[in-house]
C-alpha cells in the first residue's frame, strides 16, 4: 500500500494536478507516519513533492533534483530502505528528470 500511495503522488506530479498533489503529499505522509511505515525514501520524495511548485527548468529544481538523486542513491544501498524500490524505481524516475533539464 506504501508504494501504492507514493506511486499516485508521482502520477499526480506527471499530470500537473497541483491541488490534488497537495493534499496527497500530506494525507500520504500522515498515513504513513501513524502506521510507523515511514522510510526515508518515502520522506525524502514527500518533501519534495510539497515544494512542487519549483519550475523544473529551473537551476533551483535541478539543484533540489541532483539532492534526491544523491540521497536515494545512498539510501539504495542501505538494507532497510532498499525495500522501498522494490516496485518502483525512484532513482531511475529523479534521474529522467535530470535529463529533461
Amino acid at each position: 500500500m506504501n508504494s501504492v500511495k507514493l506511486f499516485n503522488l508521482i502520477v499526480h506530479f506527471e499530470l500537473g494536478n497541483d491541488f490534488t498533489l497537495d493534499y496527497l503529499s500530506k494525507s500520504t505522509y500522515n498515513y504513513l507516519k501513524r502506521k510507523n511505515r515511514l522510510f526515508e525514501v518515502e520522506r525524502t520524495l514527500i518533501k519534495f513533492f510539497t515544494k512542487h511548485e519549483i519550475n523544473l527548468v529551473s537551476k533551483s529544481a535541478e539543484y533540489e533534483l541532483k539532492k534526491i538523486e544523491l540521497k536515494l542513491i545512498e539510501l539504495k544501498g542501505d538494507k532497510f530502505e532498499k525495500k522501498a524500490f522494490q516496485y518502483f524505481d525512484y532513482l531511475i524516475w529523479i534521474q529522467s528528470k535530470l535529463l529533461k533539464i
